[in-house]
C-alpha cells in the first residue's frame, strides 16, 4: 500500500470489526501521523474512536520524569483498555516494548465517588497519597489534591479538569468540575472515578518491595543511591519511572491490557525499529552506569527484548502492512499521489498546480493543514479557473460529485486510487512537507557570559532552573564528591527545599528577568507547577506562532502595486534635503523603496530613538506615492495626557510641509 492507503484500509476494517483494532507503528512520529489519518478516514456512522497511546517523551534512563498530562493520558487509557470495544489503538514500537504496571494495579486502585456517598476523609487522603497523588496549596496538574475544610479539590488522572468535592459532614453533597484559571465551577456531575496518580505505587508494601528488589539487584550500599534514598523517604524523584519493575512482583506489556478479541496491524519497519530502539536503550544503559549515585536497572527489566517481543507478536491475529519493498501476500492497486515542485514563487506555483490537476481525470480532494494554506491554494484555484467546493471530511467528499474539493485536515500523506478514480493531495504534496527532516539544534550558551552573570548575583536574588523553576540563590558551597571537593550553587525553594547545582551544570541556571523580584512566587521541588507553567507558556507561544504564520501566509499571497521609480525626479527631490543622510538612514530608505518596487504589500516598521532622523525616512516614499497619483495624509494619535505626542506631530508636519512645498504637494492645512 502506498501513501495513506494503509490508514484507509485500517479504518474500513475497524468499521466492521466488532472489537479493538490495534496498530503497531514504527516510531512515535509515524504513530501520530497514522492517528491523524485514521481520524480523517474514520467512519461517519459508527464514529469509531481513535486512541494514541502516548510515550513518556523521555530518553531511556533519563533523569527527568514525564509530564503529568502525559502520565494522566496513559493511565486513562490503561484503565480503559481491558474494557475496550470497537475502537482503534495506535502504539509506537518503543511503547510496545515498555514494561508497564500489572493490569490489576490500575484496576484495583481506581475509586468511584458518587453524590450522596459517605467517605472517611482521612482514609480518602491516605488512599490518594498511596496512589501517588500530591497534596498542594492549589491544584494545577493531574495527580494533585488539596483539603480545605469541607471541600476537597482533586485533579484526577485521565480528567481534563479538576473536580471540587463538597462535603456535608462525611457525605458528598456535590461534585463539580472547575477551571484552574479562575476557580469557577464549570458543570456538575453525579459521579467521578479516581485513577492511580502514577504508574509507580507509593504505598507501604510497594516501597518495601522496592527496597527488597533493589538490595537483591545491587551489591552496593543502597543508601549511596539517590533513587533509593528518595523512595525510602516516600518521595518520587525525577526519573524514578525507569525503576518501575522494582515496585512489583511482575510487570505487564501493552498486550496484557488489550482484550483477546483485538485484531492487530503491524506497520512496515516495525521490527527494524524494535531492534534499533533496543540497541539505543542498551547504549543509554551503559552511559547511565557512569553515574554511581543513580545506578540503572538492566535494560531487559525496563523493556521487552526483541526476541521475546517477536514471540508475543507471532501469536497474535495480525496483518502486516508493506509499501512494496518486499513481496507481499496481496497487492492493492494504490499509487503515490503526484507532487508539485517545492519552494516556488506564487506565479510558478500556479503553473505547477495546474499541471498537477490537469494530468489526471480522477476526482481530487485537497487537504490543507490551516486556513493560511487553504487561502493560498484556493486563491490559486480561482486564478486558474478551477471550480471547487469545500467539505468537512472524507465521507462528505465521497458523497459529493464535484471534481475538485478542498478540506481542512491534518493528513501527512496523500492517496491515489486508480480503480476508483480518486486521489488525495495534501498540503505537503502541493506546498512541501514541514518538520520531517529538520534536525534539532543544540542550544548553546557562552560559558563566560554565564559565569559573569552568576558572579553578579547577590545572595537572595531569584534564579531560574530549567527543570525546577524559580528559587533563591544562596551562594556557592563546597562539598566532597568522590573524595574530591567540588563547588555547587545553593538554591532555596518553597518550603525550605534546597537544590545543589554543580558549577559544571551552570548552563541550567539563568537569572530571573520577570520584573519585580519581591513579588515572585517560588516553586517547589516536589510539585509539578513549574512543568505546568512551562507547558502552558509553550502552548501559548505555539498558538501565537501558528497565528503569525497564518497571517504571514495571507500576506504572502496578496498582490501589491509595484511602482517604477522616476530616477531623475527622485534625485531632484533627494538633493533638496538639507542634511547628509546617515548610513542607517540610507539603508532604511533603500529598504522602503525596495518594498514599493516589489509586487508584495509593504510590511515594514521603522524604529529609532529621538533625534536620529526618522522624520526624513517617510518623505521619499510619500513623494514617490504622490508621483503615482496617490493622496497623502498625516495622522497623529490624539493623546492629551502626553504633550510630547503633540510636539512630535508638529515637528513632523512642519518638516513635511517644507520638504513638499516646492512640489505643491502639501497645502499646509492642519
Amino acid at each position: 500500500m502506498y501513501g495513506s492507503a494503509d490508514a484507509l484500509a485500517i479504518s474500513e476494517f475497524a468499521d466492521i470489526h466488532n472489537g479493538p483494532t490495534v496498530v503497531f507503528a514504527a516510531n512515535s512520529r509515524d504513530a501520530e501521523n497514522l492517528r491523524d489519518a485514521l481520524t480523517f478516514y474514520g467512519s461517519a456512522t459508527k464514529n469509531v474512536p481513535v486512541h494514541l497511546f502516548p510515550g513518556w517523551e523521555c530518553l531511556p534512563y533519563d533523569t527527568f520524569s514525564p509530564h503529568p498530562d502525559i502520565v494522566s493520558e496513559r493511565i486513562r487509557l490503561l484503565y480503559q483498555l481491558p474494557y475496550l470495544g470497537q475502537a482503534i489503538l495506535v502504539v509506537s514500537a518503543d511503547n510496545v516494548m515498555q514494561k508497564l504496571p500489572p493490569v490489576e494495579y490500575i484496576t484495583s486502585n481506581s475509586l468511584a465517588l458518587d453524590v450522596g456517598q459517605s467517605i472517611d476523609t482521612e482514609n480518602f487522603r491516605q488512599h490518594l497519597v498511596h496512589c501517588s497523588y500530591h497534596c498542594v496549596d492549589q491544584v494545577q496538574s493531574p495527580g494533585e489534591f488539596v483539603y480545605r475544610g469541607g471541600i476537597i479539590d482533586i485533579f484526577p488522572m485521565g480528567s481534563q479538569e479538576p473536580v471540587r468535592i463538597e462535603l456535608f459532614d462525611t457525605e458528598i453533597e456535590t461534585l463539580r468540575f472547575f477551571s484552574i484559571d479562575d476557580q469557577l465551577s464549570l458543570r456538575k456531575v453525579n459521579s467521578i472515578r479516581i485513577l492511580p496518580g502514577s504508574e509507580i505505587p507509593m504505598d507501604r508494601k510497594s516501597i518495601q518491595r522496592f527496597r527488597q528488589n533493589f538490595r537483591q539487584l545491587f551489591d552496593a550500599d543502597p543508601r549511596e543511591n539517590e533513587i533509593y534514598r528518595q523512595i525510602d523517604s516516600q518521595n518520587v524523584p525525577n526519573g524514578a519511572e525507569f525503576y518501575l519493575p522494582l515496585f512489583f512482583d511482575s510487570t505487564s506489556l501493552i498486550f496484557d491490557y488489550i482484550p483477546d478479541s483485538a485484531k492487530y496491524f503491524i506497520a512496515e519497519n516495525f521490527e527494524t525499529s524494535v531492534e534499533n530502539f533496543w540497541k539505543y536503550a542498551k547504549e543509554r544503559f551503559e552511559f547511565a552506569l557512569t553515574n554511581a549515585k543513580r545506578l540503572p536497572i538492566p535494560t531487559h527489566m525496563v523493556f521487552c527484548p526483541p526476541e521475546q517481543l517477536e514471540r508475543r507478536t507471532g501469536d497474535l491475529q495480525r496483518v502486516r502492512i508493506d509499501n512494496g519493498a518486499t513481496t507481499p501476500d496481496r497487492v492493492f492497486n494504490t499509487r503515490f499521489p503526484d507532487r508539485t515542485p517545492q519552494n516556488q514563487h506564487f506565479s510558478k506555483f500556479e503553473g505547477s498546480l495546474a499541471h498537477t490537476l490537469n494530468q489526471s481525470n480522477a476526482r481530487t480532494l485537497i487537504t490543507l493543514d490551516d486556513s493560511g494554506q487553504r487561502e493560498i491554494v484556493e486563491t490559486a484555484l480561482r486564478v486558474l479557473g478551477f471550480e471547487f467546493s469545500r467539505v468537512g471530511n472524507w465521507h462528505d467528499f465521497l458523497a459529493s460529485t464535484d471534481k475538485f474539493v478542498t478540506s481542512m485536515a491534518n493528513l501527512h500523506m496523500g492517496l491515489n486510487l486508480p480503480d476508483d478514480q480518486i486521489r488525495i493531495l495534501t498540503s505537503g504534496d502541493l506546498l512541501g512537507y514541514r518538520g520531517q527532516v529538520r534536525k534539532q539544534t543544540e542550544r548553546k550558551r557562552n560559558p563566560e557570559s554565564i559565569i559573569n552573570s552568576m558572579q553578579e548575583l547577590k545572595i537572595g536574588e531569584p534564579v531560574v532552573h530549567e527543570q525546577y523553576g524559580i528559587g533563591l540563590y544562596q551562594g556557592l558551597v563546597t562539598m566532597p564528591v568522590t573524595e574530591q571537593p567540588s563547588e555547587f550553587l545553593k538554591i532555596n525553594y518553597l518550603g525550605d527545599e534546597t537544590l545543589y547545582v554543580s558549577v559544571h551544570n551552570v548552563d541550567c541556571i539563568s537569572r530571573y528577568l520577570g520584573g519585580n523580584s519581591e513579588d515572585i512566587e517560588l516553586h517547589s521541588l516536589s510539585s509539578k507547577s513549574w512543568h505546568a507553567s512551562k507547558h502552558k507558556a509553550r502552548q501559548q507561544a505555539f498558538d501565537i506562532a501558528a497565528e503569525l504564520l497564518s497571517i504571514q501566509s495571507l500576506r504572502d499571497i496578496r498582490k501589491g502595486n509595484n511602482m517604477p521609480l522616476p530616477e531623475q525626479d527622485y534625485q531632484e527631490f533627494v538633493s533638496r534635503f538639507r542634511y547628509s543622510e546617515t548610513q542607517d538612514q540610507k539603508r532604511a530608505i533603500e529598504s522602503v523603496l525596495g518594498d514599493l518596487k516589489s509586487d508584495r504589500p509593504m510590511d515594514r516598521l521603522v524604529c529609532g530613538d529621538v533625534g536620529f532622523g526618522k522624520t526624513e525616512l517617510p518623505c521619499a516614499p510619500r513623494w514617490w506615492r504622490w508621483q503615482m497619483g496617490f493622496r497623502l495624509r498625516l495622522l497623529c494619535l490624539p493623546d492629551h495626557s502626553h504633550n510630547n505626542i503633540t510636539m512630535y506631530s508638529l515637528i513632523a508636519f512642519r518638516t513635511w510641509v517644507f520638504r513638499f512645498s516646492c512640489f505643491q504637494i502639501c497645502n499646509g492645512s492642519r
